[in-house]
């Protein structure tokens, strides 16, 4: 039992229960919750279909523990799952008590509690999951079952019945909101006023709701006021931020009389109260309305998600901007910060703030929240431990109690729609340098460059998991200027250092994750799966399958497609491609027709690199191409046929060989050739956007394919 009392924080040091001890507090939870839907005739329920759906499939996940209860496959491997469906059972509680309100609550309570489907679709799953890795082990405990646990079971997604079932409830409390909204009548003058807006918006179709983000808020006076506030388009904003989407509130109903609770470059947050309750107040330095104007752009697409902060209302009133949020406890930095410093005064000896499993939750909620972000187009562009909060289980308690929640915030820099989908033009320098992705990163006057912004998202996750893991700032220990580490940063030589103590495949996915070569990088939906798979096998002390480093599966780059080559199937073969490619260099002949060097310089998230695919011996014109800023290559045409070839050392040897003998370069701005001769069976690639090349090539080019991102010509 020693293995677990450091995880178990919440009972005392001789506490640690027992398995069956601790199914029977999960049955009993769900026993209590399956009477806590109930009202009487003073309160009112938010969300009840949804309550109720939820609370109803906990029967079966009832069902399941009374089976393992008296099952003898039952052990003590089942405490550390056991445990953690406790926590989330302890969280359905927490989310049904706060639907339980009086009618004075119910304006509140409205405000804070519509648009929940996506916490009670994770709640549901996460419930789901706990019972089969709790089923995995007993099944395990058989030693005659070829079933393993896998990461298929992994996916973060409800079945197509219990996903159509919840938005059923939602499209049902929805309307019995609407019913509400039009019966009660509210007195507060700013709960009525904030009621009436939530009432047209509730009223609106979901179209409508897109359409609507050019249209206007009521005033006060009930007359049309036109203060609809639209996004610098430098920045790719072109959705209107005073839409029905948010809640608005008169700058003079506000309250700033509450303590700071933190303080940045362009915000200042403090505690306020409104309407009976206590929420987080980010006001906007004077005149930086460009920060304001993004983040309410980025949380009005996101609206409501369990790992993302909730917007709640904002106000402006001539340069005053303010977002009213609700509040957190702390910052995940503050958290790690804290416990470092408790440690330190306490004389302790310094280790990992977390056990395994702990860390691996918290990085699959931030991950859950990302992955969530990018789903609604959207790069967050200053992902770091500051601007991840947490709410703990009982925040008075020193150095800290157990983290219970994990939201994504601060979208000041946030990207919306198509700029965050692929490569696209960038804005460099954007986010905090020791969680700045290696391609974000420039040197000089240069301000734009090529990247995709969710790679670099995903770069800043992997540092913020290795905080997770130490509990350190990042590069803490190199004593060098910002410039020197940014500079090996960039050029890939220098990452944190992951601990031998860290799992081998959960180093391998961090690896992976601030690979330099961004389009190495997993995305959200991958590393979510594979997160929730390390937490299985942690939950299952499945230490063999833990120490496994398997090779990373070979993954679609998006759009991308490899196509080719054409021309013959001599020399030696290449294939590489880049973030951009910068430059190439041809030597060629028209008679005979043949292309006898191609050098191309690509460029891989900033660092530059060049590739020759041919000797250079043979041609006698030449041509180099340097392309121009936000020029790119759209596809290549050509023509291959056979070429006749002195071989060297023979004499009067000539040899035909397939290859290419002709070869034109489309871009987005001009065509360049044609290099060789026009003759023999033409070809040509798709249209998108080329990033890399592919073939074979020795004295003369034999042949030549693409990669390419079809339809990317923006």
């Amino acid at each position: 039992m020693e293995r677990f009392r450091t995880y178990f924080r919440r009972f005392s040091p001789k506490a640690v229960p027992k398995a069956d001890e601790l199914l029977n507090i999960c049955t009993e939870t769900i026993q209590k919750l399956s009477s806590s839907t109930e009202v009487g005739t003073e309160d009112y329920l938010m969300n009840r279909h949804q309550c109720n759906f939820l609370v109803g499939r906990l029967s079966d996940t009832r069902d399941s523990l009374q089976k393992i209860l008296i099952s003898p496959l039952l052990d003590e491997k089942t405490i550390l799952a056991l445990e953690e469906l406790h926590q989330v059972l302890l969280d359905v509680e927490t989310v049904i008590n706060a639907s339980r309100i009086t009618s004075s609550q119910w304006p509140r309570a409205a405000i804070e509690q519509w648009e929940m489907k996506e916490t009670f679709s994770r709640l549901l799953y996460d419930v789901q999951w706990y019972t089969s890795v709790l089923l995995s082990i007993l099944v395990d405990n058989s030693q005659e079952s070829y079933i393993t646990f896998e990461p298929a079971l992994c996916g973060g997604q409800l079945s197509v019945g219990d996903e159509f079932s919840l938005l059923t409830a939602m499209k049902e409390d929805e309307e019995s909101l609407k019913d509400r909204l039009r019966s009660v009548k509210v007195d507060d003058p700013i709960e009525k006023w904030l009621a009436n807006q939530l009432l047209k918006q509730t009223m609106r179709s979901e179209e409508d709701h897109l359409n609507a983000s050019h249209q206007f808020l009521k005033n006060s006076e009930g007359k049309d006021s036109e203060s609809s506030l639209f996004v610098d388009d430098s920045n790719d904003f072109s959705l209107a931020t005073a839409s029905p989407g948010i809640l608005f509130l008169k700058y003079q109903d506000l309250n700033f009389d509450g303590i700071q609770l933190g303080k940045g470059a362009s915000a200042t947050v403090r505690r306020t109260k409104l309407i009976g309750g206590q929420y987080a107040m980010k006001t906007f330095e004077t005149g930086n309305t460009t920060e304001f104007d993004q983040e309410i752009a980025a949380l009005q697409i996101l609206g409501q998600h369990p790992h993302v902060v909730r917007l709640l209302c904002y106000s402006k009133e001539d340069d005053q901007c303010v977002l009213i949020m609700e509040e957190m406890h702390k910052d995940l930095s503050t958290v790690l910060s804290d416990i470092s410093r408790y440690r330190k005064q306490k004389g302790l000896t310094p280790t990992r703030p977390f056990s395994d499993v702990q860390a691996v939750a918290l990085m699959l909620q931030i991950g859950e929240g990302m992955k969530y972000i990018h789903s609604k187009g959207i790069a967050h562009r200053d992902l770091k431990s500051l601007n991840v909060l947490v709410n703990l289980a009982d925040p008075s308690s020193r150095p800290f109690s157990k983290i219970r929640s994990v939201k994504i915030a601060d979208f000041g820099l946030a990207k919306t729609k198509n700029a965050s989908q692929t490569y696209s033009n960038q804005t460099v320098n954007r986010g905090t340098n020791k969680w700045m992705a290696p391609e974000v990163i420039e040197f000089g006057d240069k301000k734009r460059s090529r990247f995709n912004p969710r790679k670099a998202d995903v770069y800043s996750f992997a540092i913020i998991c290795w905080e997770i893991l130490t509990g350190k700032l990042p590069y803490f220990d190199i004593y060098q200027t910002d410039r020197l580490i940014k500079d090996q940063v960039k050029a890939g030589t220098l990452r944190p250092n992951l601990s031998k103590e860290c799992p081998p495949k959960l180093a391998a996915l961090i690896k992976r994750c601030w690979h330099p070569i961004s389009h190495e990088r997993p995305l959200f939906p991958e590393i979510c799966k594979e997160l929730r798979y390390i937490k299985g096998l942690l939950l299952r002390g499945d230490q063999r399958t833990l120490e496994l480093q398997d090779s990373p599966p070979l993954r679609s780059l998006g759009r991308a497609q490899i196509q080719g080559p054409w021309g013959g199937a001599g020399g030696g073969k290449f294939l590489d491609m880049g973030t951009s490619i910068n430059r190439i260099k041809f030597k060629y002949s028209q008679s005979p027709g043949l292309v006898g060097l191609m050098e191309v310089e690509y460029n891989f998230d900033g660092k530059n690199y060049v590739r020759r695919y041919c000797d250079g011996y043979n041609g006698h014109q030449e041509k180099e191409i340097v392309f121009e800023p936000f020029e790119f290559i759209t596809h290549i045409s050509g023509c291959k046929s056979q070429t006749a070839l002195h071989v060297s050392g023979i004499d009067s040897q000539v040899v035909n060989v397939d290859s290419v003998v002709s070869l034109t370069i489309h871009t987005n701005i001009k065509n360049y050739g044609p290099f060789g001769h026009e003759k023999g069976e033409p070809f040509t690639s798709a249209i998108g956007r080329v990033i890399g090349f592919h073939g074979g090539g020795g004295a003369i080019l034999d042949s030549l394919g693409v990669v390419i991102i079809l339809g990317d010509t923006s």
